[in-house]
């Protein structure tokens, strides 16, 4: 009777264990579900993160405009580890062209001498249609060079911010950063909870 009693206690012990054992482990696996990201030498490394959908208008080592006194223009994101010289979600096109005024970019301006530059032509694009279910991830920066070889990796909202994810290669050459303009469309519904943007980057294992 003893024998039985050992069995017992034993067996049910061992199921009190296993499901201990369980529940643990599926409460790491939840806690997975942020993005993992780490810090060294200023660059961002982190896991790769379901990312909402986005469509890469333009990226290129070109300035937005012409204007060189920026003390007038707004920078939602500038700090230390982000050197993003300017990043912003555009939702209306009285925003969008007011911003392109305080930029000095011409655009819409025929008679301008870079009125049929690529950077322009996409830029005349966007008018009410685009703006009624879309919006921009508009970005001037100085934080790439060509050297970097930077892709998109992924695009989330992380409290109030909209992420932009680059990933760039380990080995760069050149040193100095270039200017770039950075276009990225998204559907309004996917950013409505962010107030303003931010670049990371991370570098790719080759």
């Amino acid at each position: 009777m003893k024998r039985i009693a050992k069995i017992v206690l034993c067996s049910i012990l061992l199921v009190a264990f296993s499901f201990c054992f369980i529940s643990c482990s599926l409460k790491r696996n939840d806690q997975k579900t942020e993005p993992d990201v780490a810090e060294e030498n200023g660059i961002k490394e982190r896991y790769h993160l379901d990312s909402i959908p986005f469509t890469l208008s333009f990226f290129d080592f070109v300035r937005l405009g012409d204007e060189t006194t920026f003390s007038t223009i707004e920078k939602p994101i500038k700090s230390k580890d982000d050197l993003t010289f300017f990043a912003d979600i555009i939702r209306d096109k009285d925003s969008y062209r007011t911003l392109l005024e305080k930029w000095g970019n011409k655009a819409f301006d025929e008679t301008d001498e870079k009125y049929d530059q690529p950077l322009q032509t996409i830029l005349r694009k966007y008018d009410d249609d685009f703006f009624a279910e879309n919006a921009l991830f508009l970005c001037a920066t100085y934080l790439f060079n060509r050297s970097y070889e930077a892709m998109i990796d992924s695009l989330w909202v992380e409290n109030d911010i909209l992420m932009v994810a680059f990933s760039i290669t380990p080995y760069q050459v050149e040193t100095a950063a270039q200017p770039s303009t950075i276009v990225i469309e998204i559907k309004k519904d996917d950013v409505k909870d962010a107030e303003k943007a931010q670049i990371i980057y991370f570098q790719r294992k080759e």
